[in-house]
């Protein structure tokens, strides 16, 4: 089964190569007829194309620019040209477009632009690194808008602008009932000759397409278009200027090309249309789909809720070493840090681990939680012998064993809860009824063949709370294939509805709910930063630098985590 990343890439590289046609038999949408264009850029922008619009608004000329969504690149080398930006960086996942735009700047020898092969929902940019971020009718493809947009005002500089020209629309499409009456009023109105699509077929009425088509071919198309002024809005000042096409849009989509701009009567049929949704604009019944949005840093950036105080976390590793199990110096030192950074939200409500064997990593959630009274809770059947019949009294023996070593090791936490089962056996309202506000650390470390793994995962899913991290172990132990396994099951049943890798350390892989994975990887590369990090974090700085240079970011489920190194 393809990913949601690979049917995007692919279907807009054979989308890129149509449009490569000669003439009329490349156009497809209704921006591209001459006469509704230079329609819409009177009405809307006194005349001025986008962007003579937006560099209108400049002080001066771009030193260096980011283009999201670059496709074959045609805009970034008319921006070069004309002299509007001294640099470009330009990325698309369409990986035909980005290699042809390659080899474009090869065989032209232009200088200061450079293209990339990324997706804008995952990519990390640098901080402070442009004055001028652009993007052409590619953010209705962008389903991680806060991600984005998070990024772009970490990476402009201080001064620096947003600009945007896209479809605003219904997400998907999903056009109201008197929108798609209005569109469809306007398509009648065309002669039939005029109405007959680049395969020969009739177009006769405009209908919502089902969610489930776009999922099959383009996932990314229109995902969360009506969103992306307002989740615009939540990082920047935005100024936003309607460009209409509310009924042109659909009307002339595949149709366009019948409509010779040196043709009167063809210019008059496209007139007809752009008074119709005007008309439908005033009226109500239709709104514009597409905008011009320029945005900048906000004038007074919203003010950040002061973090609880926290006192730094100086563990003994020494100590949790003596107990038995394997759990990595670069794992518990990972784990210490972001149970810090909890702290420091606040987000911490309660600590679970799903296979406590000894109690080592449970030892050590615990004692990162002292002082905050979050309960503590550990599921074990506390036999490895699977399918033995273990008496009940040494099963309870070792439950007190480990309940002995958190103690002695968190005397200032909460009195552990150990419970003596598998945790097939355990349901997610027992498991809430111990911590109420849910869980905000859980170590998932028990069966681990894939069908366990996959109940488990599916086990804590109503406990997460908003910032839970999750910590899998063994996952790319080669002794244990079937954790892997048991991870990919989860994933392929819920895709991106649910849990989000986003850092692997030592022996553990740490994921999050889906919706915060662009804080949570923000926050760990935010740990490259730290002058005096123990050497495994200086070891992680330098081989992302040097993924930095190569365009490349690791990625697992389709979404990008930061692989710490090992020392």
């Amino acid at each position: 089964m393809l990913s949601d990343a690979v049917k995007t890439s692919e279907f807009w590289t054979a989308c890129l190569e149509e449009r490569q046609a000669p003439g009329r038999a490349a156009w497809m949408y209704a921006i591209d007829h001459p006469r509704l264009r230079a329609g819409l850029y009177d009405t809307y922008l006194g005349g001025l194309d986008p962007f003579s619009w937006m560099r209108a608004r400049m002080a001066a000329p771009a030193r260096f620019a980011l283009e999201i969504g670059c496709g074959g690149g045609d805009l970034a080398f008319g921006l070069i040209e004309a002299g509007t930006c001294e640099r470009i960086d330009a990325f698309d996942i369409a990986e035909g477009a980005i290699t042809a735009a390659q080899a474009r700047v090869r065989k032209s020898g232009v200088r200061g632009l450079r293209f990339h092969l990324l997706d804008g929902n995952r990519w990390v940019m640098a901080r402070n690194q442009y004055d001028f971020v652009y993007a052409s009718h590619a953010l209705h493809h962008i389903e991680s808008l806060e991600h984005l947009f998070a990024q772009v005002a970490e990476t402009l500089q201080p001064g620096g602008v947003l600009f945007a020209s896209d479809y605003v629309g219904p997400s998907r499409m999903q056009y109201a009932d008197a929108h798609l009456a209005a569109m469809n009023a306007a398509l009648a109105t065309l002669p039939g000759a005029k109405r007959l699509d680049r395969f020969g077929v009739l177009k006769t009425a405009i209908a919502r397409r089902p969610v489930e088509l776009y999922l099959q071919h383009d996932p990314s198309e229109a995902a969360r278009s009506a969103e992306i002024v307002p989740v615009m809005r939540r990082f920047f000042d935005v100024e936003v200027v309607p460009m209409g096409m509310s009924l042109s849009f659909e009307v002339l989509l595949d149709i366009v090309h019948n409509f010779d701009p040196d043709n009167d009567g063809d210019n008059a049929l496209i007139d007809g249309i752009m008074r119709l949704e005007q008309e439908a604009e005033r009226s109500g019944d239709a709104e514009p789909l597409f905008a011009c949005l320029l945005a900048r840093h906000k004038a007074t950036p919203p003010a950040k809720p002061a973090p609880a105080a926290v006192p730094p976390l100086d563990l003994d590793l020494d100590a949790f070493r003596g107990i038995e199990g394997w759990m990595t110096d670069e794992a518990a030192d990972l784990t210490s840090r972001l149970f810090h950074w909890q702290r420091s939200v606040p987000a911490v409500t309660g600590v679970l681990e799903l296979g406590v064997f000894k109690g080592r990593y449970l030892s050590l959630l615990a004692s990162l939680s002292q002082g905050t009274g979050a309960p503590i809770v550990g599921v074990d059947a506390f036999t490895s012998r699977v399918g033995e019949q273990i008496p009940q009294a040494d099963r309870d023996y070792a439950r007190d064993a480990a309940l002995a070593t958190v103690q002695a090791l968190a005397p200032g936490s909460a009195l552990p809860t150990l419970i003596v089962a598998f945790t097939a056996d355990v349901t997610p309202g027992a498991l809430r009824d111990l911590s109420p506000g849910g869980y905000s650390f859980i170590s998932v470390d028990a069966g681990h063949l894939a069908a366990d793994v996959a109940a488990d995962l599916a086990l804590i899913e109503p406990l997460l709370a908003e910032h839970t991290v999750v910590a899998a172990d063994d996952v790319f132990n080669p002794q244990t294939p079937g954790v892997m396994e048991g991870l990919c099951r989860h994933f392929a049943a819920h895709p991106r509805t649910v849990l989000a890798p986003f850092a692997w350390a030592g022996n553990k892989l740490f994921l999050c709910h889906w919706e915060a994975h662009p804080t949570l990887l923000a926050h760990v590369h935010g740990l490259l930063d730290d002058p005096d990090a123990p050497p495994y974090i200086a070891k992680t700085r330098a081989s992302h630098a040097h993924n930095q240079r190569l365009g490349f970011a690791p990625a697992l489920f389709g979404y990008e985590i930061l692989a710490f190194e090992w020392t």
